[in-house]
């Protein structure tokens, strides 16, 4: 369980850019913490191209209720995630 406080940004709103997103990241946490974040689409998809660019993963198919694990070092930004791990849940 996460013992951590709940922070709130307008930068997570389903259609703002991912640079916001970024901004905020950067803005209020150290590159060692680990975050959490809940968003919905559009915002979701384009974070995650963006973070993923350039590599196999950007192509990833995101559905609704799919979470995702991405380590991003030193900071997040374009092309800086690596995918560690992707649940999507099973059509009903």
């Amino acid at each position: 369980m996460f013992d951590a406080p709940v922070r709130t940004t307008e930068a997570l709103e389903p259609n703002r850019a991912s640079s916001e997103v970024f901004k905020f990241l950067s803005k209020e946490f150290r590159p060692s913490q680990r975050v959490m974040l809940i968003t919905h689409f559009p915002l979701l998809t384009s974070l995650l191209a963006d973070l993923l660019r350039d590599s196999k993963e950007s192509r990833i198919m995101f559905r609704p209720a799919s979470m995702a694990a991405i380590e991003c070092e030193p900071k997040p930004g374009k092309g800086k995630g690596k995918l560690f791990w992707l649940l999507v849940p099973d059509p009903v």
